[in-house]
């Protein structure tokens, strides 16, 4: 039986937080998405057409385990028994520019024409596309383009949506986007995950408004309900909020660093994309306003950072 779900958007420290739940003899879940309406898009997604072999390869076993804790849940709850989560809030241009370490990974060698990579190989050997620098430098620019041309995408389809919730106004972009141009315009609405996130996942599994609940000035807030029981933790304030954790699961813990996306390969390439790329005043006017930046304090980065 599952002690801990730790249910978040990714990109949040959730392994540092599972290692150390784990150290601490509990048994804990770390998953992004549960809850029947958000498996059903998995399975939409994963069926469409075409399917990346990347996104195959790790989606199908992250759908059979959440589908597994979905069902606990389910059951538990129907049984009575309570349930304990925790989950993060992150600055939201933080998040996107980690999450797409593992977009630049997947979709490297997708930037270039087929003949331009194997003409490389012919030359320096299988593998040239990651030790040539000049050619790295090629992939990083079509980077910058593609993410650049995303958000103005996003930024404008936007532009034509009646007011409303944020996350209903995202659908309705998305809509209004051509098919050929949507997997480039997702570089721009990946800018809302976070602030949706909540309303999205939190919400429907749990019956929880977090934006509704203060947060402390230490950068935490706990939600009891009658069948739940759920710790809500700000990033950026993680490492002193180790004794938050402990008290919550009742036992000490200890939070390793982990897969920290400073320490990750390509994050040199992904912190040269961040500063190079501008952010639409549309997306920019959105993001800063929405209730989730506003409930946790997040706004744009000072000046040259």
């Amino acid at each position: 039986m599952t002690d801990v779900f730790v249910y978040q958007m990714g990109k949040c420290a959730s392994t540092a937080i599972v290692e150390a739940l784990q150290a601490a003899g509990l048994e804990a879940a770390h998953t992004h998405e549960l809850g029947q309406a958000v498996l059903e898009r998995r399975v939409r997604r994963l069926t469409a057409s075409p399917v990346g072999p990347y996104v195959l390869e790790h989606g199908v076993g992250q759908l059979v385990r959440d589908i597994r804790l979905t069902s606990e849940i389910l059951r538990r709850r129907a049984e009575g028994d309570r349930i304990r989560v925790i989950t993060l809030a992150r600055h939201p241009l933080d998040w996107y520019w980690s999450s797409l370490l593992q977009t630049f990974e997947a979709r490297k060698h997708d930037v270039l024409a087929a003949d331009t990579i194997a003409a490389f190989e012919d030359a320096w050997g299988r593998g040239a596309i990651d030790e040539l620098s000049a050619l790295h430098r090629i992939i990083v620019e079509a980077f910058v383009r593609e993410i650049a041309s995303g958000m103005q995408l996003a930024a404008d389809a936007l532009a034509r949506t009646a007011g409303g919730p944020l996350r209903e106004r995202v659908l309705q972009a998305r809509e209004l986007i051509g098919r050929d141009r949507r997997q480039t315009a997702g570089f721009g609405f990946k800018l809302f995950t976070p602030a949706t996130w909540f309303g999205d996942r939190i919400e429907p599994l749990t019956g929880i408004d977090v934006l509704s609940r203060p947060l402390s000035a230490e950068g935490f807030c706990r939600i009891t309900t009658e069948w739940c029981d759920l710790l809500l933790l700000a990033y950026e304030r993680l490492a002193a909020l180790e004794p938050v954790i402990g008290e919550f699961v009742g036992r000490p813990v200890r939070l390793p660093v982990v897969n920290s996306s400073q320490a990750k390969r390509y994050a040199g390439e992904v912190a040269v994309m961040r500063r190079l790329v501008q952010l639409p005043d549309t997306l920019a006017d959105l993001l800063w306003n929405s209730p989730y930046c506003r409930h946790f304090g997040y706004g744009p980065p000072a000046a040259g950072g």
